[in-house]
């Protein structure tokens, strides 16, 4: 057991040894081709920044075509509220507006036609002219 942990150890030290290392080994690189790296990352730079420039849309088209969507999909739920609506007034039996101006047109029509049957009146004779009060008798 106490072998199994030294060998643990020592295995541990000698990782974090070889990392050490490596990391010393980096350091030199960067020092020896530092310029050269340099200017290698430069150009990847640039060729990201355009590869990135050509693949990002334009923003005002993404807008727009996002607009439209949000559009289209508002019209389409105000046009579900809107049937769901007039069946549930359709099942209470309120009439639709299109309902109300057919049976409008159909009260004119029918009052149109009772003004038709109606009798033509006769104008009724004119009175005569009769004195409301007789002449007070003369006193003797």
């Amino acid at each position: 057991m106490i072998k199994k942990a030294k060998q643990v150890q020592t295995d541990v030290s000698e990782s974090a040894y070889k990392i050490w290392l490596a990391g010393l080994g980096a350091v030199a690189y960067a020092q020896e081709t530092g310029g050269k790296m340099f200017n290698d990352l430069v150009k990847r730079g640039r060729d990201m920044e355009a590869h990135s420039r050509l693949s990002t849309p334009d923003m005002t088209v993404t807008l727009r075509g996002a607009t439209d969507r949000a559009t289209t999909a508002w019209k389409q739920l105000s046009k579900g509220v809107d049937e769901q609506m007039t069946s549930a007034l359709h099942r209470m039996g309120v009439p639709t507006r299109s309902e109300i101006a057919t049976l409008g047109k159909r009260v004119e029509l029918l009052t149109a036609s009772v003004e038709r049957l109606k009798p033509k009146a006769r104008p009724l004779a004119k009175p005569m002219d009769r004195p409301t009060m007789r002449p007070a008798m003369p006193k003797s």
